[in-house]
């Protein structure tokens, strides 16, 4: 399959944080029997970030939805519920990000380790000054809450969910281990690995309330990149691997209208 140009603007952080739509991927291949995914490759890719102000860029695959699940966590007990036809359906306002009692959350999965889960907030948390944490399973329960230095984009903390999109998104981790069916995992399924988004300090008020997600593999970011700065990959006639997904996306810490895409990209089976 030859190499396609592509050229287009990108005015959300990633792909607005809804998996049934591919309108906000910046390329897709030809239509297969579900479920099928291809590898995507790319001559080159250049990002250019017309945000208005400083912004983290990356670049990867969007997984499909087969490859991943969603649910709320309970850390009392400690207590995982499934609701990833809620993560993912086209129903509004139907997924819980949180509760009003601290160290409750939500976790997402998969058998393939990712690095960015893009929310559409319908519910905006409101009283209180909440903090939130980004943990991974270790194979007994969950690691140490990562500090900042690796998170490219960390959930919004000591402030409150708005509703707009939001990007979670993070520099892969070490000990970052496949579940085993331990206690402390709360019921998890075995053999994935999973992410809890923990609401250490829960808001007073409401709790924020997603409608969808759709959950992402970036292998190629950079940081900080200056307003009007641009970033290139680029490699032989060869190409690189940008994984095996359902589209290519692109994330933008920092969205904005002008914010812009070009390369040269195709599919292979």
């Amino acid at each position: 399959m030859n190499y396609e140009t592509i050229q287009r603007f990108s005015s959300v952080k990633c792909d607005g944080g809804d998996p049934n739509s591919e309108s906000n991927l910046i390329f897709t291949g030809p239509s297969m029997p579900f479920p099928s995914t291809l590898e995507y490759v790319a001559q080159y890719l250049e990002l250019a970030n017309h945000s208005g102000g400083v912004a983290n860029l990356g670049v990867g695959v969007r997984f499909p939805k087969h490859w991943w699940g969603a649910g709320q966590w309970v850390n009392a007990t400690p207590a995982f519920t499934d609701d990833t036809t809620d993560a993912q359906d086209a129903g509004t306002n139907d997924f819980p990000l949180e509760t009003l009692t601290n160290n409750d959350g939500f976790v997402v999965y998969s058998p393939r380790k990712f690095n960015l889960i893009n929310l559409l907030v319908g519910v905006a948390s409101v009283t209180g000054t909440p903090v939130r944490v980004v943990k991974f399973s270790n194979g007994s329960g969950w690691g140490a809450a990562q500090t900042g230095t690796n998170l490219l984009q960390g959930p919004i903390t000591s402030a409150h969910w708005t509703a707009a999109e939001h990007l979670i998104w993070w520099e892969m981790p070490a000990g970052w281990e496949l579940t085993t069916g331990h206690a402390n995992e709360g019921g998890l399924p075995v053999g994935v690995y999973a992410v809890l988004i923990q609401s250490t300090t829960a808001p007073t008020g409401t709790a924020g309330v997603a409608s969808t997600m759709s959950v992402h593999h970036l292998p190629f970011t950079r940081r900080e990149v200056a307003d009007n700065g641009v970033v290139t990959w680029g490699a032989s006639d060869k190409g690189f691997s940008l994984g095996h997904g359902e589209g290519v996306s692109v994330a933008f810490s920092v969205a904005g209208a002008q914010n812009a895409v070009r390369g040269s990209v195709r599919a292979r089976g």
